[in-house]
């Protein structure tokens, strides 16, 4: 199974049960439905994000040397790209 589908179902799982344990939430279907719903939700944002680290990847490379030759610090300029992107998208973090 896929990292990211396991580590939804599990988040969902977690969240649901919390959700269910502190009456944050009435039922009014079944605790695997919402957990579903749930899953589907955070996969599709942990699969959105995987999608724009690999753009920022893209872009990245294709400025390595630069990068390099100016001696940029990659993990900064990659958070500093994602955020740009993220602005671009209306998305956020």
């Amino acid at each position: 199974m896929n990292p990211q589908k396991q580590l939804a179902e599990w988040l969902a799982k977690t969240i649901a049960t919390e959700l269910i344990k502190r009456r944050k939430i009435i039922l009014k279907t079944e605790e695997s439905k919402l957990i579903e719903v749930i899953a589907d939700f955070l996969f599709k944002d942990l699969k959105a994000e995987e999608e724009i680290n690999a753009q920022v990847r893209e872009i990245l490379k294709e400025h390595s040397q630069q990068l390099t030759n100016a001696n940029v610090d990659y993990n900064r300029m990659f958070n500093m790209v994602k955020k740009k992107l993220l602005e671009e998208k209306g998305l956020e973090v």
